[in-house]
């Protein structure tokens, strides 16, 4: 795309801050592409149309931006990019600006008008949970540099690093520094979610709970074994107490391993 020029690409972008323009109304911020191409105002007003009843915004063509609110404004943004019909959607961190409510809703609606138009879409975020349910394919970047790159089940099964394994997952998973015969430093981790509490004097290691965090129907509780603090994700309805003593378990098939240190 770049030995391309700018009206060429045929990829219709929806920015960070959405950039509406604030003195044109709903209507005519999702025409304005195909204006400035010259389409002709039949066409111009059946896309509009379509794209309005797809997006929700049947009722709001003739307000201004300024009296909608934030995730009616995140439908106008799509819809302007939805007419244009273009070979590829680029979206910049799109939801950045929402409340935590208004994000779940749109995320679904992306995903859904992802999948009913089926053109390519490259999505742009810093969001773990928005990269793992909306991508088909997830490239983690670092630094400008890429860390790893395949499927959501791959990034989160399989992490190339301790980068990677601490960007996926929430809680993160526990990572600690290792040392192997012939490989040198290293790491281990394991998910909070792979580790299971048991009976003192059971499992694999001994220790002290510090710490209990609710967190809806689960517990984060964090034992202290071996001078490490484990993260265990755990029912809350069967969560210890803090300063209760604990077994930790895992099988070695939950055991990650990286040749980077932690």
């Amino acid at each position: 795309m770049t030995r391309l020029e700018p009206g060429e690409r045929d990829v219709a972008m929806v920015f960070q801050d959405l950039a509406l323009f604030p003195h044109l109304t709903v209507g005519e911020n999702v025409a304005f592409g195909l204006r400035a191409r010259r389409v002709a105002d039949v066409e111009i007003a059946a896309a509009v149309a379509r794209a309005a009843e797809m997006l929700g915004l049947g009722d709001l063509l003739a307000r201004r931006p300024a009296e909608l609110s934030g995730g009616e404004r995140q439908r106008v943004a799509l819809a302007r990019a939805v007419v244009r019909k273009p070979s590829v959607f680029l979206m910049d961190e799109p939801l950045s600006n929402l409340d935590a409510e208004m994000r779940t809703r749109m995320r679904a609606e992306i995903r859904t008008l992802q999948r009913a138009l089926n053109v390519t879409t490259v999505y742009v975020t810093h969001d773990q949970l928005e990269a793992m349910t909306l991508g088909d394919r997830i490239v983690l970047l670092r630094g400008g540099r890429v860390v790893q790159a395949g499927t959501p089940v791959q990034l989160y099964d399989e992490p190339a690093t301790p980068f990677a394994a601490r960007f996926f997952g929430s809680p993160a998973m526990n990572l600690f520094p290792a040392r192997t015969l012939g490989d040198g430093e290293g790491s281990l981790g394991v998910r909070p979610e792979r580790i299971r509490l048991v009976g003192e004097g059971d499992g694999r290691l001994a220790g002290t709970v510090e710490l209990v965090e609710p967190a809806g129907p689960d517990a984060l509780v964090h034992v202290r074994a071996h001078e490490l603090t484990f993260v265990v994700k755990t029912p809350r309805r069967v969560a210890p107490r803090a300063g209760d003593a604990t077994g930790l378990d895992f099988s070695d098939d939950d055991i990650h391993r990286f040749a980077d240190p932690a």
